[in-house]
């Protein structure tokens, strides 16, 4: 209706001259009408006067401040919280296309809007007629179409928008009143205002607008099956800065003031050039964080410009919250755990078992092995990824898990095994996979690409969803249960004996290694031998690739089925370690160890050496000494005798420090038993140059010059060598005391006279030398043995016998042997002829012989000590059996030892007295009588009898002689009477007749040394 008056006042010309003379008032003076716009007052409102100058806009219709809050609530949506401040808005998308005339006259022009006090007085109209939006819906709806478009373009969907009026809006910090009632907006009409300002106060309008984002927006990867929310967080906990991109339209017309506030689990680092970082208040539960700002104004735009888009981008990180923090790894901490595990149990079928934990893999190497998690590798940085990430990339599809399997180096540390380790060509491996559950697989530590959090995850799953990673709690994205990738090998040939020899850097060892076999090698270490030695860190740190991020190794051995460790353990286990590299302890011992500790006994059935003694030698010395005869009518003394002795070794204690330990590897044997001995010699005599022990370079001392010092008493170690050696060694020593017994008659103020040694002979032997069986022990010893066959040593003495038993040799001249024979059986000669005396004197005479001393008289006793130690650093003893089998008609009558080590026995009609020494240190009486037969004293004394049988003929024949001759005489003194005769008187006087050869000297022998030897004839004279 208002309309329609103005258009019939223009009909009249005097209304036409003054509209036309107001509007070129207007173009002079733009504040011309005093009342403010008419196009206010024709509607009966009020408002400021229109002044072009005020409009910011002036080219375009639109002006307006917005504030812009963007809140990112999780990756899906973002929350906007818009407030527009609109001073001047397109009067055609409001409808007032009508009022083009109106407006023209309160000096609009064609490119200006409708300023707010003209929206306000029309905001409950209906400018496009009845039915239509008021213009207070439309600008409500113009402005949700705006946020769409340009929200839409630049960020994502809108799917939810609520917009109204406020009254107020704050920009930078200064709040600016709004309003939408017409009656308080304008200096006019008592309404009050302090500004005569037709575009202030402005309209406010506030939206609340829910974006849904793309995933694309994150720079992730996305499938079907992606959770992008809880990967979002994932990553971010883990230590990822992701970039977002978003693009803000700003209208012509319009300055625009914009903010960007992370979720509540993350932060702002950083925005591009054109914003701001600005500190925001953090809420109860939350921590202080940063958001982003930007300050855009295109109100200036020029006539025809378009929307102005403004790329913008923030880097997004975890914020620090008092129950989840950013993962935080040191870069030189383990990442990678290699677990190898030798199975030899099967040593032609062995195993290689290989699996690697990982805990997490650093950038470089995901560079490296060109695998990112982020689509795009410049708007997202990831400085680790940990196991829990691992599997967050696993089950939301962002990368191919095979990427990994062809990249990790498997074949690299197989090959590193198969020369350092196993000394083999090639390892063949089968492909890698995933351990999808560690517990399940076998594996000791929980973890594995499908594990699920059970602890230490506070975050609450949705009905469904398992939590194989965690994005909240203390456990959130950490290395804690790792992720596992294994393979085993094909089976391959590899032996212990390989490995030692592989890795043996000792030319003799190497060899012995050459020629011993399974068997031997088994059986050295069920001797009771065990070796321990610490191999080196970087023995194992050669297996690992120097391309891996840090990594320590585990190699687990599993030993054949005939070895042990010390420990009793079946596997051997290596470890190299980051912190602490220490060297690797190892040990090998057999599976059924020789044990020193068990009886010993003689076929006898008689203990040999008890449980205590680690050392077990035995000795057995037998002399027979089948004649023993005093020839004193010739002053010589003949012995036949016979030795055979035997030391037998069952187990020999192996002093610690005898050992030669190179290092750190130390050889451990308490006792050597004889079949290690056998086992030496065995394996020794398969090698092609085996080793020579070196004898003394001479047996002689260095003034003697014989031929037999030139000997060589070296050997070699073999069976074969020392059965040579023991052979030779009696050949030798009998040569020695044949050629030392030809120069003694030549030493000066030598007794010896003659020395004939032609007939001795001594042959020493070693037997139970052969290979053992595999039971290694010590029951069958290996003997040495010395025999000296039987042999007469005749021994022709001359000199005075009372000062020899005296002790004075000086007259002594000896046929056959010296100063050694004299000690050792001339003064038992002595003895026995001493006390046979005395018996005599005594006139100790029984049916059966001779026996002394008298048994009334107490019996022969000697109290004697010793030790049977020969080595204390072995434990060496030389105990056992002493017989000697006494010549048959002399025999030992209550013999006793007080120990009870004496023993006396019949054989073959000769009495056996057999001595055992006892081990150690000793003390021990024996007492006897001695026994001499009748028989044995006829033959030993036949010459007593023989010459009184003698006397006895010569004095009968002297008898008859001299009857014959006195029958002469008196022949003769019939015929001469005149001859004097003997009367009996005179023939007693004979009596004091002496005669040297018939009585002699009971005491002692006459010297017949310078006497010529009388006649084998005695004649009558002899006895005048």
């Amino acid at each position: 209706m208002t309309v329609n008056k103005i258009t019939s006042r223009r009909t009249s010309k005097v209304m036409i001259l003054l509209i036309q003379s107001i509007l070129l008032l207007q173009i002079f003076v733009p504040l011309a009408s005093a009342a403010g716009m008419t196009t206010c007052s024709d509607l009966g409102g009020t408002c400021d006067d229109y002044n072009s100058s005020q409009d910011q806009s002036p080219d375009h219709p639109d002006w307006v401040n917005g504030a812009y809050d963007f809140k990112l609530l999780d990756t899906s949506n973002i929350q906007l919280n818009l407030t527009w401040a609109i001073h001047e808005f397109d009067r055609s998308a409001l409808g007032f296309d009508s009022l083009d005339s109106a407006l023209a006259a309160d000096g609009l022009g064609p490119n200006d809007g409708a300023p707010a006090d003209l929206i306000r007085n029309y905001f409950d109209a209906t400018p496009a007629g009845p039915g239509t939006n008021t213009v207070g819906v439309e600008l409500r709806k113009e402005v949700n179409t705006a946020l769409e478009s340009s929200l839409e373009s630049g960020i994502g969907n809108v799917s939810d928008i609520d917009t109204d009026y406020v009254s107020s809006i704050t920009q930078g910090g200064v709040t600016t009143a709004c309003s939408t009632d017409p009656s308080t907006d304008s200096v006019y009409s008592s309404e009050g205002a302090s500004e005569n300002n037709a575009f202030m106060p402005p309209i406010c309008i506030s939206s609340t607008v829910v974006i849904e984002l793309t995933e694309s927006a994150f720079s992730l990867n996305s499938s079907s099956s992606f959770d992008l929310e809880r990967t979002y967080q994932g990553l971010l906990v883990m230590g990822a800065e992701i970039t977002t991109d978003f693009s803000l339209l700003t209208l012509p017309g319009h300055q625009g003031n914009y903010s960007f506030s992370p979720p509540d689990y993350a932060d702002i680092m950083g925005v591009d050039e054109n914003g701001t970082i600005a500190g925001r208040a953090g809420t109860p539960g939350n921590s202080a964080y940063f958001a982003g700002e930007w300050g855009i104004d295109h109100r200036n735009a020029p006539v025809g410009a378009s929307d102005l888009e403004t790329p913008i981008s923030v880097v997004i990180a975890n914020r620090d919250r008092p129950s989840t923090s950013t993962v935080s790894i040191d870069n030189s901490s383990k990442a990678i755990d290699l677990n190898i595990k030798l199975d030899l149990t099967d040593e032609s079928a062995a195993t290689l078992d290989f699996v690697v934990e990982m805990a997490y893999l650093d950038e470089s190497i995901l560079n490296e092995w060109d695998i990112s998690l982020v689509s795009v590798t410049d708007k997202a940085t990831l400085p680790v990824i940990t196991s829990d990430g691992i599997r967050l990339a696993y089950h939301n599809g962002l990368v191919d898990l095979t990427e990994f399997t062809s990249q990790f180096p498997v074949e690299s540390i197989a090959d590193g095994i198969s020369s350092t380790v196993g000394g083999i060509e090639e390892i063949e491996m089968n492909e890698m996979y995933w351990v999808s559950d560690a517990l399940s697989d076998g594996l000791s530590s929980a973890g594995g690409l499908n594990y699920t959090h059970s602890t230490g995850c506070t975050e609450t799953p949705s009905p469904g969803v398992e939590l194989n990673y965690c994005v909240r709690g203390p456990s959130a994205m950490t290395e804690e249960y790792p992720v596992f990738l294994r393979t085993t090998s094909q089976p391959f040939s590899m032996r212990l004996i390989d490995i030692l020899k592989e890795n043996n850097g000792d030319e003799n060892i190497a060899k012995f290694l050459d020629v011993i076999t399974e068997n031997d090698f088994r059986s050295v270490l069920n001797s009771g031998l065990s070796i321990e030695t610490a191999l080196s860190s970087d023995y194992l740190e050669e297996i690992i690739p120097d391309n891996l991020p840090p990594s320590e190794l585990t190699l687990e051995i599993i030993l054949p089925t005939w070895v042990r460790t010390i420990d009793g353990q079946n596997k051997i286990t290596m470890t190299h370690s980051l912190d602490n590299n220490s060297d690797s302890e190892i040990s090998f011992a057999g599976t059924n160890p020789y044990d020193w500790r068990n009886e010993i006994k003689n076929s006898d059935g008689e203990v040999v050496c008890t449980t205590l003694q680690r050392t077990c030698i035995s000795t057995s010395i037998d002399f027979d000494i089948s004649e023993f005869r005093i020839n004193e009518w010739t002053q010589s003394v003949s012995v036949d005798f016979a030795l055979d002795a035997e030391l037998s070794i069952h187990r020999i204690t192996v002093p610690l420090d005898r050992l030669e330990q190179s290092g750190t590897t130390q050889v451990h044997m308490e006792a050597l038993p004889s079949d290690l001995i056998r086992l030496g010699l065995d394996i020794a005599s398969r090698m092609s140059e085996p080793q020579v022990i070196e004898g003394p370079e001479s047996i002689c001392n260095d003034d003697q010059d014989m031929e037999v010092c030139d000997e060589d008493l070296s050997f070699s170690f073999t069976e074969q060598g020392l059965t040579d050696f023991s052979k030779n060694v009696g050949e030798v020593l009998t040569a020695y005391i044949q050629q030392i017994g030809k120069e003694l008659p030549e030493q000066e103020d030598s007794p010896l006279t003659n020395v004939d040694l032609s007939g001795f002979e001594i042959k020493t032997a070693v037997k139970g030398i052969g290979a053992p069986d595999l039971t290694i022990g010590d029951d069958e010893p290996i003997t040495l043995s010395v025999e000296i066959p039987m042999v007469e040593f005749k021994l022709d003495i001359d000199g005075n016998l009372g000062e020899m038993i005296g002790g004075e040799m000086d007259s002594l001249e000896v046929s056959f042997f010296a100063n050694a024979m004299s000690n050792q059986i001339l003064r038992p000669m002595v003895d026995v002829a001493e006390a046979m005396g005395a018996s005599l004197s005594n006139g100790l005479v029984s049916g059966q012989g001779v026996t002394f001393p008298d048994p009334e008289q107490s019996e022969l006793s000697y109290t004697f000590s010793g030790n049977t130690s020969v080595n204390e650093e072995f434990e060496a003893e030389l105990s056992g059996p002493i017989s000697i089998t006494l010549p048959k008609g002399i025999t030992l009558k209550d013999a006793k030892s007080t120990s009870g080590n004496l023993e006396v026995k019949e054989k073959d009609g000769r009495q056996v007295v057999t001595y055992t020494i006892p081990n150690g240190e000793f003390e021990d009486t024996i007492t006897f009588r001695v026994e001499v037969s009748w028989g044995y004293i006829l033959t030993q004394f036949w010459v007593y009898p023989t010459i009184i049988i003698s006397l006895l003929f010569l004095m009968i024949r002297r008898r008859r002689r001299k009857k014959r001759l006195k029958k002469q005489r008196a022949v003769v003194k019939s015929s001469q009477a005149s001859k004097v005769g003997i009367g009996d008187s005179e023939f007693s006087d004979l009596q004091g007749f002496h005669s040297g050869g018939l009585h002699g000297d009971l005491e002692q022998f006459k010297d017949y040394s310078n006497a010529s030897k009388p006649s084998t004839e005695i004649g009558d004279e002899f006895f005048d």
